[in-house]
């Protein structure tokens, strides 16, 4: 989401550009030198065929045994703790003409992983989804295969869940152009039952009877079965409002939609995540009145269809960044991790840097978030993050996972996570590198809006964007905690 256009209540750009915040003012007249908010090249006519490039072939070709998944042996030789730092394994195929972010993982109680991305350039064309999955604890994945959508739609901002039962849940926007502007988005989404590797047909969410702009969807499916798709919604790429809705369903086919937040509230709002604990469904997310902007949490007792009122996560004298916070939940706990910004980008061309990472507590269920934040940015090792996500461990330790570096364009940047298991965060541990830590998101090198991160036993599961080469690529790796 452009800082500009934030401060001036208009939505969140194409493709999930988060951007940040500050007070916002008076509304002046859109900036008419940003062609359709959209930070990339609409897709040239005609349209690729669905959207997907040998969908079917790659799904049922089994695990890929080339040199791209160089590592074929057991998932723990991408363990840090066999030596020395080796980094992780590629799992998204494109050539040098082509570019891959906006990645998302899940990992089903089985062990089975699913990452998900969009691909932009190249032979596939623009707007591409693509996921793969791996069977083997991450030593190997299937060749990515592309989500068909339906005619005259492109992907962005992927997200990709799994139930207890092992299914796995997929979801996208569904963007349209009309020449080259962009008048519309929907959000589809589709299941892989388990025990396969293949998406089902996507099924829209949104309602099919509006053409309306939404934005940056994420899924969670509760303990009590229910899927709950949140999104941001606004009457037009261009609109000065914005609402936070939810759809919930019990079988990804049939949606039922509710509104998490919206105007008098909130003037705007974006970037919502879920967590979860005791039956409660937690949403955190981005929230903006006409005198402040700020991380907010509300919650939810019926599975979604009712909220409660927004708690303010952030504090007043914080300059919180567009990047996307996220929640971990457990017994009347509830941590809230987001992104404060010293640098808040002016253009929605460029990403927020995180000057620190904060991870707020509340111990009443979210009712208050007194004491002061935890930082988890590791600035002994640079002084700024990217992109971060945290997860909650079993045990009850937070990691919070994150791209590092000093400056944008920093060719010595590195993928890192830190980890708590009290109330203050340890030192970072490296992930991989190098990689240059990008903020400019018309550049090949964009690392994209947000990455993934989930846990399993103790495994921590990182899909993450990689550019050494000078495009970038998503890369997995498993870390032993």
């Amino acid at each position: 989401m452009p800082r500009a256009l934030l401060i001036l209540f208009a939505p969140v750009v194409l493709l999930a550009c988060s951007g940040g915040s500050s007070s916002p003012s008076a509304p002046p007249s859109p900036d008419a030198s940003v062609e359709a908010g959209n930070p990339f090249p609409p897709p040239p006519p005609p349209l690729p065929d669905a959207g997907v490039h040998e969908t079917s072939s790659a799904a049922e070709a089994g695990p890929d045994t080339s040199a791209n998944n160089q590592d074929s042996g057991d998932a723990s030789t991408l363990d840090a703790s066999d030596g020395a730092p080796q980094g992780g394994i590629p799992v998204s195929t494109g050539g040098s003409d082509q570019f891959e972010s906006e990645d998302q993982i899940a990992v089903a109680p089985d062990g089975t992983i699913g990452i998900a991305w969009t691909a932009f350039g190249g032979s596939a064309g623009t707007g591409i989804l693509e996921y793969a999955f791996s069977t083997n604890g991450g030593s190997s994945f299937t060749p990515p295969a592309g989500l068909p959508l339906p005619a005259g739609l492109y992907a962005g901002d992927p997200a990709i869940t799994t139930d207890a039962a092992g299914n796995f849940y997929l979801s996208t926007l569904g963007i349209h152009y009309t020449g080259r502007t962009l008048d519309f988005t929907r959000v589809l989404v589709a299941k892989a039952p388990k025990g396969t590797t293949t998406f089902d047909t996507p099924v829209e969410a949104t309602d099919p009877s509006t053409t309306l702009f939404h934005d940056h969807p994420k899924l969670h499916v509760t303990a009590a079965g229910t899927i709950a798709l949140s999104f941001m919604e606004s009457q037009s790429l261009m609109a000065n409002t914005t609402v936070g809705l939810v759809a919930t369903s019990s079988d990804a086919v049939t949606w039922t939609r509710s509104m998490i937040v919206g105007q008098p509230d909130a003037e705007f709002v974006n970037l919502f995540s879920f967590c979860e604990a005791q039956g409660i469904l937690y949403s955190t997310y981005l929230e903006a009145t006409q005198t402040a902007v700020y991380i907010a949490l509300r919650s939810s007792t019926d599975q979604g269809k009712t909220w409660s009122k927004s708690t303010p996560v952030s504090g007043p004298r914080e300059t919180v960044a567009g990047l996307d916070p996220t929640c971990a939940a457990s017994g009347d706990d509830v941590w809230v991790a987001y992104a404060d910004t010293l640098m808040p980008s002016t253009s929605f061309m460029y990403l927020d840097p995180a000057d620190a990472i904060e991870v707020a507590e509340s111990t009443n269920r979210g009712s208050s978030f007194a004491a002061a934040p935890v930082s988890a940015l590791d600035t002994a090792a640079a002084k700024l993050g990217l992109l971060p996500v945290m997860v909650r461990e079993s045990t009850g330790a937070l990691d919070v996972a994150y791209l590092a570096g000093n400056f944008d364009g920093d060719t010595a940047g590195s993928m890192r996570y830190v980890r708590a298991t009290g109330t203050s965060f340890g030192s970072s541990v490296w992930v991989d590198g190098p990689l240059t830590y990008t903020l400019n998101r018309a550049m090949p090198t964009w690392v994209g809006d947000y990455l993934g991160a989930a846990v399993l036993g103790q495994g921590l599961y990182l899909a993450y964007p990689m550019n050494e080469a000078g495009s970038t690529h998503i890369y997995f790796r498993r870390m032993t905690l």
